[in-house]
């Protein structure tokens, strides 16, 4: 992620990755996702998904997967997820969650020409607000 921290294909599908390791939801109702969450934080990966929500604030994506990744990992009682918390918080995971939630909705449509190009601007549109009420709700379960 940090050799290739300004391509958001590569951050995108690490951080796919990173969800997928610690356990998409974060119930840890497999004992290896808690052990996978503790070797990933170990490991620095919430230093390096940090950096990725920073460099890339307008991606919603990017701050859906951090968030993703943050919530899953952060969640659990006991002293392991307890220390998880912290190294997230070590790491600057606050101010990049509290500016994902800062993330402006999808810019107004202005007027012009209808037709196929208005239909596709909209619908693009309408998949970016989507994109980014996700990413909030996110960002507010990683806070959680």
């Amino acid at each position: 992620m940090d050799v290739h921290q300004a391509d958001t294909w590569v951050q995108n599908s690490a951080l796919a990755l990173l969800t997928s390791i610690s356990g998409i939801g974060g119930n840890h109702s497999d004992v290896g996702q808690s052990a996978a969450c503790d070797a990933l934080a170990q490991a620095g990966a919430f230093l390096h998904l940090c950096k990725a929500m920073a460099a890339h604030p307008q991606d919603a994506r990017i701050q859906v997967g951090g968030c993703c990744v943050l919530s899953a990992a952060c969640r659990g009682i006991g002293e392991a997820a307890s220390k998880r918390r912290e190294m997230a918080l070590k790491a600057g995971a606050l101010p990049v969650v509290l500016s994902a939630l800062t993330v402006s909705d999808a810019p107004q449509l202005r007027g012009g020409a209808g037709g196929a190009s208005a239909s596709m601007r909209r619908s693009d549109a309408m998949l970016r607000v989507e994109a980014t009420s996700f990413m909030r709700n996110e960002a507010a379960t990683a806070l959680m």
